[in-house]
């Protein structure tokens, strides 16, 4: 996995706006689940039980199969800490918020889950505007849904509504393009193009990287977060200073 690699940004300003680059972030929860409304924004940080190492991965696997952001190897100063040990014979779970308060202990996903999602609001009346990031163009793999819903986690983190549907909503669509095999590498490309309500490009974020070949016909997995982390980083101010303009 290239879960850490730095995938370089470029950030270009269109209709006479201009550029605002903004460095990578390594810290990240990874998506790899449905979009949910979580404390704080934030995944949660699977750490391994020292007796069952293996069940760390297992654990972040099942949590994000029940819908909420879990990774063993990247958290951020929100995520939330879920620690592993040996209890008559099991492992059991203890989750800790971002203070590190012991919030409860369980020990499978769904009781886990459910400590950390709270349910959305039935009626949201966002200050900023709506968003919408449709299914990416040209990902390998199950990119197309797996960077999109990144893509809109990511978002979300950073206090933007996202909706799959919304009356004139603004636009983060992205596609992605995969070079030939090269000495076992192939480069990517992926290109984010934020749009107006009345779909006028305004601005795009172009990252590109070159990785192994094939490392992207399968699950994304961190790797897509690692990628939407850091385009939403640079797209964020750009949603709100457009959306004032």
């Amino acid at each position: 996995m290239i879960r850490h690699a730095v995938w370089a940004l470029l950030l270009l300003g269109l209709a006479g706006c201009q550029p605002l680059p903004q460095p990578f972030i390594e810290d990240r929860p990874p998506p790899g689940a449905p979009i949910l409304t979580l404390k704080d924004g934030a995944g949660v940080w699977v750490v391994p039980a020292p007796e069952a190492p293996e069940a760390a991965e297992e654990m972040a696997a099942a949590l994000r199969e029940a819908g909420t952001p879990a990774s063993t190897s990247a958290a951020n100063r929100a995520s939330w800490r879920l620690a592993g040990r040996l209890a008559s014979g099991r492992i059991v779970w203890d989750l800790y918020d971002r203070a590190g308060n012991l919030v409860g202990t369980a020990a499978d996903a769904p009781h886990i889950a459910a400590l950390v999602q709270e349910e959305a609001p039935v009626e949201a009346k966002p200050a900023s505007p709506v968003v919408t990031v449709p299914l990416i163009a040209g990902a390998p793999g199950d990119g197309p849904r797996s960077l999109a819903r990144a893509m809109a986690a990511a978002l979300r983190n950073a206090r933007i509504t996202v909706a799959e549907k919304a009356e004139k909503p603004w636009t983060v669509a992205g596609r992605v393009s995969v070079g030939p095999a090269v000495r076992r590498q192939q480069h990517v490309e992926i290109v984010w193009e934020l749009r107006r309500p009345d779909g006028q490009k305004i601005y795009e974020v172009k990252q590109e990287n070159d990785v192994p070949a094939g490392q992207l016909d399968g699950a994304w997995g961190d790797i897509a977060w690692a990628v939407a982390s850091a385009a939403a980083e640079a797209l964020v101010p750009l949603i709100e200073k457009a959306s004032r303009s």
